[in-house]
C-alpha cells in the first residue's frame, strides 16, 4: 500500500530520524519533533513541547545552594557551554549562591579562564577590565566560545523557549542585538585578548588522581581548564568557589571571579555595568554591587539604571536601612527624582515618570519600614522635612514633590492628620 509518496532524500531523513529516535536511550541529545498536520495547533503544541522541555528547572539539582555552579551548567547542556553558561547566569528559577572565600591579598598577574568565568565576565561587564590583564583560554574554550558567537550572530538565528509564564517566545538575531548586545562585544573582547594553550601540551603532566572524580560532573573544558592551570601553575579563576575549593586541596591555584570582580568594577565605565547589575536585581546573575552603584545608577537617570536600582533597592532593603553611606542614598531619591522630572519637563504619561515615581515609593516605603521604634507617620514626616530641607539648601523650589508625597500616603493609608 502506498501512504504516501516523497522525494528519496526526505524519506531517507524521516527514516533516518525514526530510527535515531526509536534507539535513543537517553544518552542523546537528540529528540524527535512530530508536529500536529493541523497547521492550526502547530503553535500550542510547540508550547506544550517546549513546556515539557523546561519543566526540570525547578527540580532537586537547580534549586539547592548546595549544589555546585559548574554542575548545574553541565545539567543544562553538555554538548553547548556557551549556551548553558549564559542560560546558568540568565534564567531566575537557577539557585545561585557565593560561597565567599578569601583568595588571598594580592590578585593573580596571570590566570587561566574557563567557558563559565568568560560568560560570567561578558554579561558583567567587565571584559575591558580582563583584557587589560594576561589570562589564558584551552583551544576548545576559543572554539566553543567562537561557535557561540557565529551562531547568535547570524542572519538567520532563531531560538525558541517559553518565559516563566509559559508562554512561548523566539529570539532573532535583531533580539540579539537589542538585549544582548554587551554579552556579544563581551565575549569578542575576550577572545580577541586571551593567550590561547594547546591543551595537549598538558598531558604529560601527572595530575591528582582525585581531580578525575568532576569528570562527567563537570563540563569537559572546565576539566581541561583546570588541568592547564595545574600543570602551569597558573591561578583558575573561577566563579564556582566549591569546585575551587576542592581542587585547590589537590595543589591547583585558584582566585574567586567574585573577588576580582570589585576590583575590575572599578576599572570599566559604568554603563557597561549596568546590564550586568539589572540581571542581578532580577535574580539571575550572582555578584555584589558596590555603594558607588546606588548613587550611580540615580544620577544616570532613565529607565534602565531606575529600573535596575528600584530592583536592588527591593533586594538589599534590610542592608540597606543598616549603611549610612547608602541611607544617604536612599534619602537623596526623593527631592532628586523630583528635581530631574522637573527639570527635563517629564509629562506623568511618560513612562520615565511612572517609573522615577514607581522607585521613589519604594524608596519611601522602606525609609517608613525602619526599626525605630517609631510610627510610620512620624517617620514620613521626617522623611518629608529632610527632602525640603536638602532642597532648600541647593536653592531649589519644588512643585510636585508634595502631590508625590501626598499620594504616596493615601496610597498606603496613613494618616495624614499625623504626618
Amino acid at each position: 500500500i502506498l501512504h504516501e509518496k516523497l522525494e528519496p532524500y526526505v524519506a531517507a531523513l524521516q527514516i533516518s530520524c525514526e530510527i535515531r529516535h526509536d534507539l535513543n536511550d537517553g544518552n542523546d541529545a537528540f529528540h524527535m519533533l512530530e508536529l500536529p498536520s493541523d497547521k492550526s495547533k502547530l503553535f500550542s503544541s510547540m508550547q506544550e513541547y517546549l513546556q515539557r522541555l523546561s519543566s526540570n528547572k525547578n527540580d532537586d539539582l537547580f534549586s539547592s545552594p548546595g549544589i555546585p555552579l559548574l554542575m548545574k551548567g553541565n545539567a543544562i547542556s553538555t554538548h553547548e557551554p556557551v549556551r548553558a553558561a549564559v542560560q546558568l547566569f540568565t534564567d531566575p528559577d537557577i539557585v545561585k549562591s557565593i560561597v565567599v572565600e578569601k583568595s588571598g591579598s594580592n590578585s593573580p598577574e596571570e590566570f587561566v579562564v574557563d567557558i563559565y568565568t568568560a560568560g560570567y565576565v561578558a554579561l558583567t561587564g567587565l571584559s575591558d577590565a580582563m583584557s587589560r590583564r594576561i589570562f589564558y583560554i584551552t583551544e576548545q574554550t576559543r572554539d566553543h566560545l567562537q561557535e557561540f558567537l557565529e551562531v547568535i550572530t547570524s542572519d538567520d538565528y532563531m531560538s525558541m523557549g517559553v518565559d516563566r509564564q509559559g508562554n512561548l517566545f523566539r529570539t532573532l538575531k535583531k533580539d540579539v542585538e537589542n538585549n544582548y548586545g554587551f554579552l556579544v562585544s563581551g565575549l569578542e573582547l575576550i577572545l580577541n585578548s586571551a593567550k590561547v594553550f594547546d591543551v595537549s601540551s598538558i598531558l604529560h603532566v601527572d595530575i591528582p588522581q582525585e581531580l578525575n572524580a568532576l569528570k562527567g560532573g563537570i563540563d569537559e573544558t572546565v576539566f581541561y581548564t583546570i588541568l592547564l592551570s595545574n600543570a602551569n601553575n597558573l591561578h583558575w579563576l573561577t566563579i564556582d568557589n566549591l569546585i575551587g575549593g576542592f581542587v585547590s586541596g589537590y595543589g591547583v591555584k585558584i582566585y574567586s571571579m567574585h573577588v576580582y570582580s570589585s576590583e575590575f568594577a572599578r576599572e570599566v565605565c559604568f554603563d557597561d555595568r549596568v546590564y550586568g547589575l539589572g540581571l542581578h536585581a532580577d535574580g539571575c546573575l550572582p555578584l555584589i554591587p558596590l555603594h558607588d552603584d546606588f548613587r550611580d545608577l540615580l544620577l544616570r537617570f532613565d529607565i534602565l539604571s531606575l529600573t535596575v536600582l528600584k530592583g536592588l533597592l527591593d533586594k538589599y532593603s534590610d542592608y540597606i536601612v543598616e549603611s549610612r553611606e547608602l541611607d544617604f542614598v536612599l534619602d537623596t531619591i526623593p527631592v532628586f527624582v523630583s528635581y530631574k522630572l522637573e527639570r527635563i519637563g517629564c509629562p506623568e504619561s511618560d513612562v520615565l515618570f511612572r517609573v522615577a515615581v514607581s522607585l521613589l515609593n519604594t524608596a519611601l516605603r522602606i525609609q517608613i519600614s525602619r526599626k525605630t521604634g517609631q510610627t510610620s507617620e512620624y517617620k514620613m514626616s521626617l522623611s518629608i522635612r529632610q527632602s525640603f530641607q536638602k532642597a532648600n539648601k541647593s536653592n531649589y523650589q519644588p512643585r510636585i514633590l508634595s502631590s508625590l508625597y501626598l499620594k504616596f500616603i493615601f496610597g498606603h493609608f496613613l494618616d495624614i492628620k499625623f504626618v
